[in-house]
């Protein structure tokens, strides 16, 4: 397992954009083993008990993974968000309307 310091940034950005087009929340959880700590990367649906671990990695201590993650993922949402936003939206004038004609 690769300490947190070696993981490609953008392959992490591109699996979690893969999840959340796919509908999918992500969050983080750190437990310790050994003697280090380990922070997983995990995608779930809130309407179903399936979770899915897609990246995990090592660090000395619970503060530097929590900080390095919770940045990690920040970054990421404020990308994705700026991303989904980029795209055009149509137009509601342009959108033809039947209008009921009174007699």
């Amino acid at each position: 397992m690769k300490k947190y310091g070696q993981a490609n940034v953008q392959i992490l950005f591109d699996l979690f954009s893969w999840k959340k087009r796919a509908g999918a929340s992500i969050r983080f959880e750190i437990v310790p083993q050994s003697r280090f700590w380990i922070v997983s990367f995990i995608s779930y649906d809130q309407h179903s008990p399936y979770e899915h671990t897609f990246a995990s990695f090592m660090g000395d201590t619970h503060d530097e993974l929590y900080s390095w993650a919770l940045d990690l993922l920040t970054d990421f949402t404020i990308q994705f968000d700026k991303s989904v936003v980029s795209f055009p939206i149509p137009d509601a004038v342009n959108t033809p309307v039947s209008t009921p004609a009174l007699q």
